[in-house]
């Protein structure tokens, strides 16, 4: 393996150690095809690229570098409350609830 290939792409226990998971929740990431995976010399190999797309649209799990999931997602979804207003911003009059 050169040093190209180990600059873009990580080991699964590496991985697992940014994640701070289980060799058990490392493998169900692979399996679920979430990021590109390769085998190299018989070695299985995370792209950094395609991990760092995945991590940047998804909240469940946290590097242990502190940096923050769902980057990507949250530029591009609304809040609730974000909604609400926009929504509340669009009508001309505030809609009843009452059941009468």
């Amino acid at each position: 393996m050169n040093a190209d290939e180990m600059k873009r792409s990580m080991s699964v226990p590496e991985m697992r150690k940014l994640l701070g998971i289980k060799k058990t929740e490392s493998y169900w990431l692979v399996h679920k095809n979430y990021f590109k995976t390769e085998l190299i010399n018989g070695t299985m190999r995370v792209d950094i690229a395609s991990f760092e797309k995945w991590y940047a649209n998804q909240t469940k799990h946290k590097k242990v570098t502190g940096e923050k999931p769902g980057a990507q997602l949250c530029a591009a979804s609304y809040s609730a409350e974000s909604m609400y207003f926009t929504l509340l911003s669009c009508t001309r009059v505030m809609p009843s609830f009452s059941t009468a």
